[in-house]
């Protein structure tokens, strides 16, 4: 295998991320506010009818950014619910604490908690699926919209409460992974995403600086250094089909990095491509050396085992 066909495999940054323990998947269970918006759906006091409401979560003490979500359940909980399950799962039960939080920490014991509330329809109310409507990467909320059918009483329930389970992949943050070419990396995807391409070229750049650095902060040029990490951790260059494949596009990407930081006309239009290929490679780098992996063969079954 060579790096052309290595750069082939289906979701490699996913692939090499994850292995990296730099990205993760991990489930959140939020309560939903479904108050209405008035200007979408008019107040009907008693008389049931289709209401549509918005609603956010923000994810700034959880995640150091999200690539992406998913609503994986849907379901009721009554107050009777809440008691029973903190009982049986041994957790403090206090009727000031919200649902979400006593049913996050029985998620940690309990990965299909959800199954233990109702689907949400009964009687003349039906709650329909939940969509996410958006992701806030610069202000980290995740929003969500959605429509539900009931009456006036069902718009602030007493003793029961919405709740969804959200599926995130996402990005460690450097409070908890300890290392600042995370957040880089993490804030390159945000910017991509966003459609800022030049500056989601540049972090991730930056990222690929931060992480030798802190393994060399000797004076040098970053190619040199490079060089030097590599043949210290394998004593030799000799036979790094990864490393010796792969430093031929550091003259390319060092130059488009240079071009931007001084506000030159780029020879290259930075395009979602462009920022794919230097995430591979760097991300292909920085695995190389932390799995000790030389060969494109062995790394490639290393991270997809």
């Amino acid at each position: 295998m060579n790096y052309a066909q290595f750069k082939k495999t289906d979701g490699l940054d996913y692939c090499l991320l994850s292995f990296l323990k730099i990205i993760k998947v991990s489930s959140r269970i939020i309560k939903i506010n479904n108050h209405p918006d008035y200007d979408l759906s008019p107040y009907k006091g008693m008389d049931a009818t289709t209401y549509y409401f918005k609603d956010s979560w923000s994810f700034d003490e959880e995640f150091g950014g999200i690539i992406n979500a998913t609503i994986k359940d849907q379901r009721i909980f009554h107050a009777d619910d809440i008691e029973r399950l903190a009982g049986q799962y041994v957790i403090d039960f206090d009727t000031r604490n919200s649902f979400d939080v006593i049913l996050n920490d029985i998620l940690k014991q309990n990965k299909d908690v959800m199954e233990e509330g109702m689907y949400p329809k009964f009687d003349e109310f039906e709650f329909y699926p939940i969509q996410i409507e958006r992701v806030d990467h610069s202000k980290k909320t995740i929003h969500f919209s959605g429509s539900y059918y009931g009456d006036g009483g069902t718009i602030e329930p007493m003793d029961w409460d919405i709740l969804i389970e959200c599926s995130f992949c996402s990005f460690a943050s450097s409070d908890t992974f300890g290392k600042f070419y995370v957040d880089l990396i993490s804030e390159s995807y945000s910017l991509r995403e966003a459609g800022n391409l030049k500056l989601a070229y540049f972090l991730m750049y930056a990222a690929f600086e931060n992480y030798i650095n802190e393994h060399d902060d000797k004076e040098g040029r970053l190619k040199d250094k490079l060089k030097t990490l590599f043949k210290n951790r394998f004593n030799s260059l000799k036979n790094l089909e990864i490393y010796t494949s792969v430093i031929n596009e550091f003259d390319r990407w060092e130059g488009i990095r240079n071009d931007i930081a001084h506000g030159k006309k780029a020879k290259e239009n930075i395009t979602d491509e462009m920022i794919e290929g230097i995430t591979i490679f760097v991300l292909t780098l920085i695995a190389s050396w932390e799995l000790k992996e030389s060969s494109f063969e062995s790394l490639s079954k290393t991270i997809l085992s």
